[in-house]
């Protein structure tokens, strides 16, 4: 009579199997996993876009991406630094008690949802965060599935020589808005808004960029 249990053979053979459909299965996990992400980057995209409209359907502007030195100016302050400006600065657009809003919903400032953050540690003076429905000094960034800070500019800033810099994970990088193929910015009346996409690499709304409007690559 056979001696209960598996002998070596039939080990090394249930391991191989093992193997063979964790090959199969493990890629095919990753991409349903990155196109779940771009799903959820896109409707995030579109999501602030109809909020940005919102805002300009009551105030009759868009949100500044200058906003946060406008109240600098403003105020005679001084930004403690300048990164990912664009974003932050249509955060507190859009955060604000304000102007019809706020236009955000409040719990995406829960620290459990990871939707706001403080990347670049940078704090607010008081009339910057007056009348938003944060309760501490903190100036946040939307960020995207991936952790990266939406780009954002409105069209009042397309022909500044100033290029922002947006930051995360001690890595920085340059962005400006964009212009089609023929020297033309794209929404010329309107705002630019896009995604890093999953590679977290701004490719000027090419590559696998999620922008808020179609892009010829």
């Amino acid at each position: 009579m056979r001696n209960a249990g598996f002998t070596l053979v039939e080990m090394l053979i249930v391991c191989a199997v093992a193997l063979i459909v964790a090959s199969i299965m493990i890629p095919a996990v990753v991409h349903i996993q990155r196109k779940n992400a771009e799903r959820l980057a896109e409707n995030e995209v579109k999501e602030i876009a109809a909020l940005i409209e919102q805002y300009k359907l009551y105030t009759g502007v868009y949100p500044q991406a200058n906003l946060l030195e406008i109240l600098a100016e403003q105020d005679g302050q001084t930004l403690s630094n300048t990164t990912n400006l664009g974003n932050e600065s249509l955060v507190l657009a859009l955060c604000s008690l304000d102007n019809g809003g706020p236009y955000l919903r409040r719990d995406l400032a829960d620290v459990n949802r990871k939707k706001l953050q403080n990347l670049d540690r940078d704090n607010a003076w008081k009339v910057a965060l007056n009348n938003t429905f944060f309760t501490d000094s903190e100036l946040r960034e939307y960020v995207d599935p991936w952790g990266v800070p939406y780009v954002y500019f409105d069209n009042s800033v397309y022909f500044d020589t100033t290029v922002h810099t947006y930051t995360v994970g001690g890595t920085t990088f340059q962005a400006r808005p964009i212009k089609d193929p023929q020297g033309r910015f794209y929404e010329p009346l309107g705002f630019q808004l896009w995604s890093c996409g999953p590679n977290r690499v701004n490719d000027q709304g090419k590559g696998d960029d999620i922008t808020a409007w179609v892009v010829d690559r």
